[in-house]
């Protein structure tokens, strides 16, 4: 599929780890506390936002180049479309296609003491609708 975040099912090159993250639904709650001690929460979104962490390490020039070209054709603003290579870490299950949803919150290039041994890691993160 065109647009696809390159996975190695989507001609990608093969990650070192692969985290998908619990969902923080503190980001999404307001707390408010009162004198008596007691509390009360308002949620301000239908629910909270889902990330994805991807961590590559001996990747050669052309594999990280693919990444890297990649994230220079979304950047941070544009969505894309993102298949989880599984549904739980534990489950080996296929995951969740997301279509045209997901979007990078970070993406780094960390130093490496080889010419040709690249390191990539990046998060995603799909905001709720």
């Amino acid at each position: 599929m065109a647009g696809e975040f390159p996975t190695p099912e989507f001609n990608g090159p093969p990650y070192l780890k692969y985290i998908k993250h619990a969902k923080d639904y503190k980001e999404i709650t307001d707390f408010a506390k009162f004198e008596d001690g007691g509390t009360d929460t308002n949620e301000h979104a239908s629910d909270a936002p889902q990330r994805w962490t991807f961590f590559y390490d001996g990747l050669t020039e052309t594999e990280a180049k693919v990444l890297d070209d990649y994230y220079i054709s979304k950047r941070y603003s544009t969505k894309f479309t993102f298949k989880e290579p599984r549904n739980e870490p534990w489950s080996g299950a296929a995951g969740t296609t997301y279509t045209l949803s997901v979007q990078f919150e970070s993406y780094e290039r960390p130093d490496h003491e080889q010419y040709d041994v690249q390191s990539r890691r990046m998060t995603l993160i799909k905001y709720p609708v």
